[in-house]
């Protein structure tokens, strides 16, 4: 789908052509639409709609940061609303997915039927530092994080993330070290999504220099949002939405704190706080709430 003069968005549909459509909103920024998921859903009755954000997956061009940013963002899901003919959207948003949809429930409360929101990323700046900047993440996994920071200890930046971020966009470094960097990233992300033990694959290395430089460009620019606490601050415009949380107690990506903060916010919202499971959707209970609320979304619709 062309959005612009130079800009195309990858997106596709899987299931029934016909059936109830969802529309699914992968997280990083950076790490593409997670398409396997459809092998443990629903498909004779739910059609997933599937899109790349700008600058990752096969969406092209690959890597651009000129015009990415969040708002832009919420303009694409906007554009693919209107090209796929839909009028109002059931969302599943994971991760930094469910950030850009609440920041499109803000924008465009109208055309938002159902959020299904799985680890819940208020992108504010203490999520942000708890994460990267050993504020919280680091106390959970020291030696990765140890790593995580020395990589770039020798480098210019108030913090982690602007390290990264600035090395990983100065074309006047060697591409092979930047790839180091990102694998660095990477790793340190790849250690906390999961409460089981998850071994790294070589074919994981393209994604890592993706997502490195995609987070950390988000990161580095406060998420694009005009105010630290900006989702909460707006959450009277998307209140009304029925909404389903989904957040593992031991999510160690995005806090389960993010998750009740915004809970004390909605109307019509049905929680899911599974103690045996981390950040990752394939962690057997929060994959079986999402297959419990596509049950009753399925229920309701017959």
């Amino acid at each position: 789908m062309e959005l612009d003069s130079k800009t195309k968005m990858w997106y596709a549909t899987y299931g029934n052509p016909k059936g109830f459509p969802i529309l699914v909103v992968h997280g990083g920024p950076g790490s593409g639409s997670p398409t396997a998921i459809t092998d443990f859903l629903d498909v004779k009755f739910f059609r997933y709609i599937f899109f790349d954000q700008r600058g990752c997956g096969k969406s092209t061009p690959h890597l651009e940061l000129k015009n990415n940013n969040t708002h832009q963002l919420v303009e694409d899901m906007e554009a693919l609303r209107k090209h796929l003919k839909l009028d109002k959207l059931t969302i599943f948003g994971g991760s930094w997915g469910t950030t850009l949809t609440l920041m499109y429930a803000i924008k465009y409360p109208q055309n938002v039927a159902t959020m299904i929101l799985r680890g819940v990323f208020l992108a504010r700046q203490e999520d942000v530092d708890f994460l990267y900047e050993g504020k919280g993440a680091n106390w959970f996994f020291p030696k990765e994080y140890e790593a995580f920071q020395n990589a770039v200890a020798n480098l210019k930046g108030r913090t982690n993330i602007a390290k990264y971020y600035k090395a990983l966009t100065n074309k006047k470094l060697d591409l092979e070290y930047r790839k180091k960097l990102a694998l660095d990233f990477y790793k340190w992300e790849f250690s906390l999504v999961s409460v089981r033990k998850r071994d790294f694959k070589k074919e994981y290395e393209q994604e890592a220099y993706d997502l490195a430089l995609l987070e950390s460009h988000y990161f580095y620019n406060k998420s694009f949002l005009s105010s630290d606490n900006y989702i909460l601050e707006n959450a009277h415009k998307f209140k009304h939405i029925p909404t389903y949380i989904i957040h593992g107690h031991f999510d160690i990506d995005t806090r389960l704190i993010g998750a009740y903060l915004l809970e004390q916010k909605l109307d019509n919202v049905k929680t899911y706080y599974n103690h045996m499971a981390g950040h990752s959707l394939l962690d057997s209970s929060n994959l079986f709430a999402l297959k419990d609320i596509l049950e009753q979304l399925k229920n309701k619709a017959s």
